[in-house]
Parts: C-alpha cells; sequence; structure tokens
C-alpha cells in the first residue's frame, strides 16, 4: 500500500473503479468469455495496493467482458459504500476491522467513564468501563481475535466484544429497514437493540439484559444474506478454516450469525474462491490398506469377481443435461476385495 492512507487509497480505489467499468460495460448476464464482476473489483484493490499506474490498470481490462455475478449483494458496488457503518467490512476484512472497530470503542468507552467520573457520579449502569469491572465479554469462538496492540495502545477483549455488539446493531438495522414484522415474528429483540434468532427452536427464546455474556448460547444475532457483515464473516471463517466445505461452512457460521439463505451465500463464496476450486481438481490416489500379500500375488485383480446390477437410479447427461434412467454394474473382486461400479445407459425400446 505504500504510504497511502486509508481515505487515499479508498479515493484511488473508487476512481480506478470508475475508469475501468465507463470503459467496459456491465452485462446483466453470465458470459462464457467474460469476468464477474467481483473478481474485476477485487483484482483492481489488488493492483491499487501495489500501487499501480491508473492506466496501466484501465489497460489490463481493455476489452473485457464484465458481467455482474451477484446483482443483489453489496459484494459488487462500485465503490467502497459501509451503509452507515463507521468501516467497509468487505473490503478491509473482518478481521482488520474488527481490530479498528475495538480500538474506536475503547476511546469511546474511556471517553465516556472520563466524563460521568466528572460529573462525580461514580457508577454509571450504562458506562462500558464501569461494567467492565463486574464481568468480560465474550466472543463467539469462531471470529476470537488475539488482543493487539496499535502504537501504545493495547486493546482487550471486552473493546472487541463492544465492536462486535456494534456490528451486530448495525446488522439489526439492516434488517429492520428491509424486511417487515410479519418476516421478522420469530425475532427478538433484546435491550441492546440487536435482534436475535434461536434458530429452530420453537419455544420462546430466553433473553437476559447481558444476553452476549453467556459463553453457551442458544441464540445469534440476525444479520441478511446481503448484508456486508454476513459476507465478511463468512469469508473470515472460511479462509481461518482452511476452506472447508458447504456444509461445514454453514455449520460454522451459524454459531456465529443467524442468517436466512445462508447456504446460498456459503456457496457462492465456495464457487468464487480460486483456492478451493484448485482442490476441487486436485486428484486423490487411492491406497489400498490392510491387504495380505498373498491378495497380489494368487491371482490378478478380478480374476474372480461376483456381480449383479442395481436399477431404479438417475444420471444427468453431460451432452443433452438431461435427466435419464440409468443402472449400476457392480463388480465386486473376491481375491483383493476391490468394488468396481460401472453406470450403463438402459437401451432404447
Amino acid at each position: 500500500m505504500g504510504d497511502l492512507c486509508c481515505s487515499c487509497l479508498r479515493s484511488k480505489y473508487e476512481e480506478n473503479c470508475k475508469r475501468v467499468l465507463e470503459a467496459n460495460p456491465i452485462l446483466s448476464e453470465q458470459s462464457k468469455n467474460g469476468l464477474a464482476l467481483s473478481l474485476v473489483l477485487s483484482q483492481i484493490k489488488a493492483f491499487t495496493r501495489e500501487d499501480y499506474p491508473p492506466d496501466d490498470i484501465v489497460n489490463n481490462f481493455s476489452g473485457v467482458i464484465i458481467y455482474r455475478d451477484h446483482p443483489e449483494s453489496m459484494l459488487t458496488s462500485q465503490t467502497l459504500d459501509t451503509n452507515g457503518s463507521l468501516i467497509a467490512l468487505v473490503h478491509i476484512g473482518f478481521s482488520k476491522s474488527l481490530r479498528i472497530l475495538a480500538l474506536v470503542w475503547r476511546f469511546i468507552s474511556k471517553l465516556r467513564h472520563k466524563v460521568h467520573l466528572a460529573r462525580e457520579q461514580q457508577t454509571v449502569v450504562s458506562c462500558h468501563r464501569c461494567n467492565l469491572q463486574g464481568k468480560l465479554g465474550n466472543l463467539p469462538e469462531s471470529i476470537v481475535s488475539n488482543p493487539s496492540v496499535g502504537g501504545r495502545v493495547f486493546t482487550s477483549s471486552y473493546d472487541f466484544y463492544l465492536a462486535w455488539k456494534y456490528l451486530c446493531r448495525c446488522a439489526t438495522q439492516e434488517v429492520l429497514a428491509t424486511t417487515t414484522e410479519s418476516q421478522r415474528r420469530t425475532y427478538v429483540l433484546g435491550t441492546d437493540q440487536i435482534l436475535y434468532a434461536g434458530g429452530r427452536l420453537d419455544y420462546e427464546i430466553p433473553l437476559q439484559t447481558q444476553n452476549m455474556f453467556e459463553k453457551l448460547n442458544f441464540t445469534h444475532p440476525v444479520a441478511l444474506v446481503d448484508s456486508d457483515l454476513a459476507y465478511s464473516v463468512v469469508m473470515h471463517i472460511h479462509w481461518s478454516t482452511q476452506h472447508p466445505g458447504v456444509e461445514r461452512l454453514v455449520f460454522l457460521v451459524s454459531q456465529v450469525l443467524f442468517v436466512e439463505k445462508l447456504r446460498t451465500l456459503c456457496k457462492y463464496v465456495r464457487k468464487t474462491c480460486n483456492r478451493c476450486r484448485y482442490l476441487q481438481k486436485k486428484v486423490l490416489q487411492a491406497e489400498v490398506e490392510n491387504q495380505s500379500q498373498l491378495s497380489f500375488v494368487s491371482a490378478p485383480p478380478f480374476f474372480s469377481f461376483q456381480m449383479d446390477i442395481a436399477t431404479g437410479f438417475k444420471a444427468h447427461d453431460i451432452n443433452t443435461r438431461a435427466t435419464i434412467d440409468c443402472h449400476f454394474l457392480v463388480m465386486c473382486c473376491m481375491v483383493t476385495n476391490a468394488v468396481s461400479i460401472t453406470v450403463g445407459k438402459p437401451e432404447n425400446r
């Protein structure tokens, strides 16, 4: 990033995005020879951080077809829009954003504490510094950040807890602004002005005054699937847990946030992740275990085997993109216990 501050970097990034998108119109439908808008924006951001000249960035995307891959999400926004928040979660990253907000809330809570002490009020219920003397707040284990040092300022776990609550309140405002009362009838608004959901729990959600202080908690803050908080948390957990599968990623995110249609977002993240695409194409070698050496020298594999046909299955034809009936030919080797399954297409009658 060089000597650029966050404000200068943001202005340069917005200017580069504007020039690239003006030179290359955005298509509403997906194109085989084109690039996704989210991928183009991420590349522009990387070039901007490396301080590439603006003309070189524009020329790099000259003649490129760009299509909008996620129109209803903030992932494809052309500018660093924060949606009323203090920070842009998607473009800065969840971990770094949480550290910055922890420093901000440390300053705010310290200033508020000094104000009521100057007014000769020793203890105030709404003061975070006064609450800090009694008990500490706990973050979800999936997004726990170690206390960091910013210059000479040491942030505590409670500062991160206040930053997390602020992000949850911003997500609550988005939910209240874009949903109706019938859509959020299963949610409960806590005393901390955060919407909570209990998932599939059919009984009343128990909320205490200090709901997020509890280590074991079955209620989680609510966020929209196209919100910056949901996407940044999914990306943070996706990279910090070594690129898990869709179901595992859904489970981990569900321990932090309650997001409707979460599986759709997790599939999108896994589909657009270059590392996941590389791992999916990697060939795994099958290794034979617990085999006697006699089974390899007595006879060749499948010298003697049993076979049977299983019917009633469906297969997808890659040529016609149609679903057809298929049969399985299952063969089990009597020498090595190896199993071979062949898919067969029924004859046309």
